[in-house]
């Protein structure tokens, strides 16, 4: 950039001390002085330009990283292409020439479609049998603030069903930490919602599966109290 401004000065000052030698000569004066006084001004002019237009810097300030998208197992829907990748390698999917069938899990499809079918139903079931219990509650974090306490089991959260910690841990990094998202908590054998936001939950906890009295209220109750949000 400073070799462009000298070279376009020398430019310029060359072009105004010739139509300085004209003036000069129109005056009567020293061809010389005229081109000397036209060059001298012509950089000046330049200079003063230049300081008063710098030119603008490159933005080098680190960029903040996108928020990852919801992870497939979150998703837990069939439609999406990633989920059923997921499945596939989660489950052991693969099509066996030998017999011309799929196999999952030891058990024989005749198309890849029925294969994840099932995959997604054991699955959507594994989740629907497990929570997340909260061992430990931060003072002060967010779920504190939203009155979640130990031995709270986490059902759901942003109207994800909630199984394992790597399901919560994988929806609390997708979340907006900036926004508000309902959680579904079972305490005491009643499931009720809570108000959470996004971002660090500040809980302990741990993977555990629900009392089949607790799953069949798990079924009856998440599709009405989501429904009513």
């Amino acid at each position: 950039m400073t070799e462009d401004i000298l070279i376009i000065s020398m430019i310029f000052g060359v072009i105004t001390g010739c139509i300085g030698i004209m003036i000069a000569k129109n005056k009567g004066v020293n061809a010389s002085a005229g081109f000397l006084l036209g060059f001298f001004f012509s950089i000046i002019g330049l200079i003063i330009t230049a300081l008063l237009n710098p030119p603008k810097m490159p933005d080098v300030s680190p960029k903040q990283p996108d928020r990852p998208s919801r992870p497939a197992r979150a998703n837990r829907n069939l439609a999406d292409p990633q989920y059923r990748i997921w499945l596939v390698e989660e489950y052991s999917i693969a099509r066996s020439d030998v017999l011309d069938e799929v196999i999952c899990f030891g058990t024989s499809f005749t198309s890849i479609g029925q294969a994840l079918e099932h995959a997604h139903r054991v699955e959507l079931d594994r989740a629907l049998k497990s929570g997340v219990q909260v061992d430990a509650v931060s003072k002060g974090g967010n779920a504190d603030t939203a009155g979640l306490r130990c031995d709270d089991i986490i059902l759901l959260y942003d109207g994800q069903h909630i199984g394992s910690k790597e399901d919560l841990v994988e929806v609390a990094q997708a979340v907006d930490p900036a926004s508000t998202y309902i959680m579904l908590i079972l305490r005491d054998g009643v499931i009720f919602k809570r108000s959470i936001r996004g971002g660090i939950l500040g809980i302990g906890g741990r993977q555990i599966e629900l009392a089949e009295a607790d799953q069949k209220l798990r079924e009856e109750n998440v599709a009405k109290l989501l429904a009513s949000v």
